[in-house]
């Protein structure tokens, strides 16, 4: 099925979720494992590199027109525009792709997603609605607030922001909800220069004016010392904003990504550059704890069985396996897992003769946040008890 038209100023872009150190307007080495993901419509494509703008992956994930990017701690969220509109998923890892996570009457022309700890969010430009479900795709609601024309939406602890599609007149303000779509006030912010875009920092929002002009305004959340122009004509051809920390980001459709401190000092141009057209952005600042694991202690029974205690940095899939040796496959959380080690075949028979056997066991590690495995081996005496 055909695509459906979307100018490059319309796509929504940004999500973003990090906390990057400056001091002193130098930018401080970012640890390996914090990404920056982004979404390339014309493409077909989400990419990923390491924070620093290294390590780029341009096609990480090829899904069809992917126009916008969330991030939680465990998966990546897109709104894509193909065939009137879908919410794909997958693992951070890039696994488990689906691209048709949540389908049907819920989903009218997305132009922006958003996620929290608890639900997925999305503008339906098509129908004038934003939808919400749960973050495993259950309990969407279509018409979870009904609004005019959303472009742009952001998420707090507390409230909903959007701003409306179009541009022109009727495009200045920014509106606001409570979490439960209640006590909608569709010109909480006015006069705003024609906002596209809107990002909510810890005290304030943050807009893009329209791509054309360029400018970057903000506002305290409480409405107050408005300004629509604190930094001027640095987002020309911007596509999307984004706050966190004490900085913003925004994406370019020359084809990188801008920050900047939210004083407006510290400008970096060249953040991220040499993609394509970002049509959607989203960094994690989610600390992957590697694939090194130990071994504890191995706890023998009188049957001849035993439990090899394995301490994980964090969740994945665990196997054990070895000559002589059952396998065991299990999916673990952080902490310590114990696995069972049982005998087969020409060992069985030896342990049953002997009463005892030696065996080597081989332990493998699979990181949900790495495709990355480790595999170690462990010698396991089994006794069987006369």
């Amino acid at each position: 099925m055909s695509r459906p038209t979307v100018t490059p100023w319309r796509l929504p872009l940004l999500v973003l979720g990090v906390l990057i150190a400056c001091v002193g307007g130098a930018w401080l080495a970012p640890k390996a494992d914090a990404m920056v993901y982004w979404a390339e419509y014309s493409d077909d494509r989400i990419g990923r590199a390491n924070l620093n703008g290294s390590g780029k992956n341009l096609s990480f994930i090829e899904v069809n027109a992917p126009v916008d990017i969330a991030v939680t701690k465990t998966h990546i969220y897109w709104a894509s525009g193909v065939a009137g509109g879908r919410i794909g998923r997958a693992k951070l890892d890039g696994s488990n792709i689906n691209p048709n996570f949540i389908t049907g009457l819920g989903v009218s022309d997305p132009r922006a997603i958003a996620v929290d700890d608890e639900y997925v969010y999305w503008a339906n430009d098509g129908v004038s609605t934003i939808a919400r479900a749960k973050l495993n795709g259950t309990g969407v609601v279509a018409d979870f607030m009904t609004v005019v024309q959303p472009r742009d939406i952001a998420v707090t602890s507390s409230h909903i922001y959007w701003t409306r599609a179009g541009g022109g007149v009727g495009s200045e303000y920014i509106g606001r909800a409570n979490k439960s779509g209640g006590s909608q006030e569709p010109t909480f912010i006015t006069a705003v220069n024609n906002a596209t875009k809107v990002a909510a920092g810890k005290n304030r929002l943050f807009w893009l004016s329209l791509p054309g002009i360029g400018d970057v305004g903000r506002v305290k959340l409480n409405g107050d010392g408005q300004h629509d122009a604190f930094m001027m004509a640095v987002a020309v051809g911007g596509q999307d904003i984004e706050a966190l920390g004490d900085r913003i980001y925004w994406t370019m459709g020359s084809g990188g990504v801008k920050t900047a401190k939210q004083n407006g000092s510290g400008l970096n141009n060249s953040f991220i550059t040499g993609l394509s057209f970002p049509s959607g952005l989203a960094v994690d600042n989610i600390k992957n704890p590697g694939n090194k694991f130990k071994f504890g202690k191995v706890s023998r029974k009188r049957n001849g069985t035993a439990k090899l205690a394995v301490k994980l940095p964090g969740p994945g899939k665990l196997t054990l396996a070895g000559s002589g040796v059952k396998k065991v496959k299990k999916n673990a959380g952080t902490g310590t897992v114990k696995l069972k080690v049982k005998v087969k075949g020409g060992e069985l028979a030896a342990l049953h003769a002997s009463g005892s056997v030696k065996l080597k066991v081989k332990v493998t590690f699979k990181p949900d946040l790495s495709k990355k495995k480790r595999t170690k081996k462990k010698s396991v005496t089994l006794r069987l008890a006369r």
